[in-house]
């Protein structure tokens, strides 16, 4: 199903979609650069995205969650010492 069908499609069925809070991300070894539109409006393209609790990259590296996990334990062992 390309772009324009799906846009269609939820015009029919009367749900309406945010093309502004609509990401994609492209996996992928090398940086590459593209251009979405949907309904006029271009989709920004993201190098990380957090779904579900997991930080994924595009390269499916995982070291932006393992970063982002540390962080955040880091945080909660400061305030469990400080308790």
């Amino acid at each position: 199903m390309d772009l324009r069908s799906f846009s269609a499609w939820t015009r029919e069925n009367k749900i309406t979609t945010n093309a502004k809070k609509t990401k994609f991300m492209v996996f992928s070894r090398e940086p590459t650069s593209m251009n979405i539109n949907l309904d006029g409006v271009l989709i920004e393209q993201v190098r990380v995205f957090r779904y579900l609790g997991v930080m994924l990259d595009n390269r499916l590296q995982f070291e932006d969650h393992i970063d982002d996990l540390v962080h955040r334990l880091s945080s909660l062992t400061g305030a469990l010492r400080r308790a």
